[in-house]
């Protein structure tokens, strides 16, 4: 599967890693140079602007966003008029749900996925140790990609729940 992960901090960049790993076609772009470089030298393909992810992605696209709380409405909107319907954008990120909730509805209003139940970046790093957001309609990542990127739990490799009710991160897959 291809998908483009914007934001290369260090969760955005495992989380590249790990899907190459898993055999995914990754799309790595960042406001960074540096660290889009970076990934490009681990086999990534590299993407400087917005335009450049929508061309590299054959249709519908998956885009999934591991940029900072507070950026990420702005980078919703500097991809909303390149994507067509049918397109997916995750937010990986610890955005308050309220703010997802709000996002969603206009997105699907033209056919873009903005899926509210996906949290990967926990499960990447905090889900290991239950740490997680405050969301509480944060489900258990249950994609393809979800899963080659979830964390392990010391009970075995899987798909790790992180829900903020939970009393340990418990393995569902």
């Amino acid at each position: 599967m291809q998908i483009a992960m914007v934001g290369l901090g260090r969760m955005g960049a495992n989380m590249v890693r790990r899907l190459q790993a898993g055999g995914h076609e990754c799309v790595a772009y960042d406001v960074n140079e540096a660290a889009v470089a970076a990934m490009e030298a681990e086999g990534a393909r590299g993407a400087r602007t917005p335009q450049e992810v929508i061309d590299a992605l054959e249709t519908p696209r998956h885009i999934w966003l591991m940029v900072p709380a507070a950026y990420v409405t702005a980078t919703i909107e500097a991809f909303r008029p390149l994507l067509s319907p049918g397109d997916t954008l995750i937010d990986g990120g610890n955005s308050w749900y309220r703010d997802d909730v709000d996002r969603a509805a206009p997105l699907a209003a033209e056919g873009i996925h903005y899926p509210l139940s996906l949290a990967p970046g926990e499960c990447v790093t905090g889900g290991r140790n239950n740490e997680s957001s405050s969301n509480p309609m944060r489900q258990p990542a249950s994609s393809m990609p979800a899963k080659t990127v979830a964390a392990s739990t010391t009970r075995g490799s899987g798909i790790t729940s992180c829900s903020a009710t939970a009393s340990s991160a418990r393995k569902i897959a």
